[in-house]
């Protein structure tokens, strides 16, 4: 049987866009495709590609470029050369104008095209820019979808979502994979790590784990945790440091009476650090307003982590089920609070237990062989 020349097309595929870039590369590895991107060139400069091989189509550097992704034309060519000997195209986002390139390719060259939403049409995304994204959606995104091979969301909470704009039969759920890091001793790996960032054996430790973004509530998450005033409890703040600097953040733990010695700002770790600091918690905390999916949450479950997650993470439908951890259904602070407090005071084995049922459900749902094998079942249609 001939290979399905398959080509994913993205926004800004750099380190710091994060999960999306993550899950592009889980489709490159699993179906063997070419990534094309529409990427801010200075971006480009400043951080390199995010995944390797990738063509980047620059953006214009003026309006057009920054709010619509419009390209420099002169860096379509090999773009364009290799998209329209593809056997299928992929488009990775909405809202910009890689999702019209894709259209014209389509129809130009009679490509079958999949549409991956990452969230695109999440309620939230409605709280800002509304009536342009409305106006786009029908002059051209509805017949976008509607024309679509597939439409492939990432949990059921956002195919439920997806059903106030659009409610059609070619919609799939499919969950993406997780990265599994094995250490050798993870008892020993625990032991040393904790020592290394000063924490005490007998301390608990609950971790947030992502873009220190609005939207990610690092510094909602830092206020519940203070306001729940547990002892022995440490929190710590990883990630890349975005809406908020590590300066405003250590200001902001001071006015409200907090210290280092509670609450721990590390800033940005990746790969082996990052599953080390994962595996030296205790349970991972995100308040956050929406996650598509949730990469750092499986993450610490595929660790056995329990959670303590707001209704905004897609996949807490899921999860909720399986009593792994403090599933919240609203995004107070008090209520978050609360959580905490009783995560401070749960027995250890309650935890482990927590954690192990998650982390159970993400070696039979979430591993890379059953990503590759659903995306195929799907190819062989096309």
């Amino acid at each position: 049987m001939k290979k399905t020349n398959v080509t994913l097309v993205g926004l800004d595929l750099v380190p710091s866009t994060g999960g999306p870039s993550k899950t592009i590369k889980y489709f490159k590895d699993a179906l063997s495709a070419n990534v094309i991107s529409f990427t801010n060139a200075v971006k480009l400069e400043q951080e390199g590609s995010a995944i390797p091989g990738t063509i980047h189509i620059k953006q214009k550097n003026n309006f057009l470029g920054k709010v619509f992704a419009w390209p420099e034309k002169s860096s379509t060519i090999k773009a364009y050369h290799t998209a329209k000997q593809s056997d299928l195209l992929t488009c990775h986002i909405l809202w910009r104008y890689s999702a019209h390139w894709v259209y014209y390719l389509s129809r130009k060259h009679d490509i079958p095209y999949w549409v991956i939403l990452h969230g695109c049409l999440d309620p939230y995304v409605f709280s800002y820019r509304s009536w342009v994204k409305k106006i786009w959606f029908i002059l051209f995104g509805r017949s976008f979808l509607q024309n679509a091979s597939l439409i492939i969301c990432s949990s059921q909470r956002e195919r439920e979502k997806i059903k106030e704009l659009y409610y059609g039969t070619n919609v799939e759920v499919v969950y993406w994979p997780t990265t599994l890091f094995n250490f050798v001793d993870e008892k020993a790996t625990r032991e040393i790590v904790r020592s290394n960032y000063g924490i005490k054996d007998n301390e608990r430790v609950l971790l947030f784990l992502g873009r220190l973004h609005s939207i990610k509530r690092p510094i909602e998450t830092i206020k519940a945790f203070l306001n729940a005033s547990v002892a022995n409890t440490k929190l710590l703040i990883v990630g890349p440091f975005e809406s908020y600097s590590k300066e405003y953040i250590q200001n902001f733990i001071q006015i409200e009476g907090g210290s280092g010695a509670n609450v721990q700002i590390l800033g940005p770790l990746y790969g082996k650090e990052k599953f080390e600091i994962i595996l030296a918690s205790d349970g991972y905390i995100s308040l956050s307003l929406k996650e598509n999916f949730g990469h750092t949450v499986v993450e610490a479950l595929s660790a056995g982590k329990p959670l303590i997650l707001t209704p905004g993470i897609d996949l807490s439908m899921e999860l909720s089920v399986l009593n792994c951890g403090w599933f919240l259904s609203n995004n107070s602070i008090e209520q978050a609070s609360n959580a905490i407090v009783e995560f401070s005071k749960k027995p250890q084995q309650d935890l482990v237990e927590m954690g192990g049922r998650g982390k159970s459900w993400v070696l039979k749902n979430l591993s890379f062989q059953n990503f590759q094998e659903k995306l195929n079942s799907f190819i062989v249609k096309v």
